[in-house]
């Protein structure tokens, strides 16, 4: 799976569904689930030195983290890392890794359901 261009809309769910459309259709592919079920297959297990592993999520939150913060310097109420972790890319790996049906739909439900998401108020 090729590193895309950070999308810039306009708006955060403009930017998050540029941006997790191209995912959910990458491991919806044949290529795409082979490779990431790869990944995953080879990946270091816990405790083991995991600094590849970390090197990619990291360089993956750095991105998301650059999207939601200009989201909020447009004013908007963005969720945080961890929920977007959790409430769209979490969902559309454990899709691919189980088989599960995915797609441009799928991501549009994700994105859309962590918007509609009541915000929790700071430290909550």
């Amino acid at each position: 799976m090729r590193e895309r261009p950070l999308p810039d809309t306009g708006s955060l769910r403009g930017d998050l569904l540029a941006w997790a459309r191209p995912i959910a259709t990458s491991l919806a592919s044949r290529e795409g689930s082979s490779f990431f079920r790869a990944v995953i297959a080879t990946t270091t297990p816990a405790g083991a030195d995991g600094s590849l592993r970390r090197a990619a999520l990291n360089r993956r939150s750095e991105q998301m983290e650059l999207m939601l913060e200009r989201a909020r310097k447009r004013g908007e109420k963005a969720p945080d890392l961890v929920e977007l972790l959790d409430h769209v890319l979490a969902p559309l790996y454990m899709r691919a890794l189980f088989g599960r049906p995915l797609g441009k739909a799928v991501a549009d439900r994700l994105v859309d359901r962590l918007i509609a998401r009541p915000k929790r108020p700071p430290g909550g």
